[in-house]
């Protein structure tokens, strides 16, 4: 693989800031969402021209709570990042979610994206469990079977 790179893309927002988080965050900023997507967007096509010959084999989106941020708005990220360089085959496209911010149709639309993996979800005694102090609304909702091989423990 000639060239590869790994690209991170910071979502700051989240619906709570989680006890545990030490990163930049934007808890309850949903109303500048669209305006960063935009500026995120434009600063993604001025740097086009350093990934046009490379080749990703990574793209990671953390936070905040990427998942929070919207399905649609990560797939258009993600669009746009497949059309702006190459990105491998056997790339890691992961994105952070918390259950609370996802559903069974936004995670199989993710995966037809791309999406191989989420994390800040894990496994205690056979159940998907919450991180401690993390938001822990939304663990219940029969997520597992939404994202199935999908989960990254």
């Amino acid at each position: 693989m000639a060239n590869p790179i790994g690209i991170y893309i910071h979502i700051p927002f989240c619906k709570s800031k989680c006890d545990y988080c030490d990163f930049y965050s934007l808890a309850g900023q949903e109303e500048q969402m669209d305006r960063y997507q935009r500026a995120l967007l434009t600063h993604l096509r001025q740097f086009a021209p350093q990934l046009k010959k490379r080749v990703a084999d990574t793209i990671y989106f953390g936070g905040g709570t990427p998942s929070y941020y919207g399905e649609r708005r990560l797939r258009e990220i993600l669009s746009l990042l497949q059309r702006l360089c190459t990105v491998s085959r056997q790339a890691e496209i992961t994105v952070e979610c918390n259950p609370d911010s996802v559903d069974w149709r936004s995670m199989a639309r993710l995966r037809r994206a791309g999406w191989l993996g989420l994390i800040r979800l894990r496994r205690i005694g056979g159940r998907v469990a919450a991180p401690v102090g993390a938001s822990t609304s939304g663990w219940g909702t029969g997520l597992r079977p939404a994202i199935g091989g999908a989960l990254t423990m």
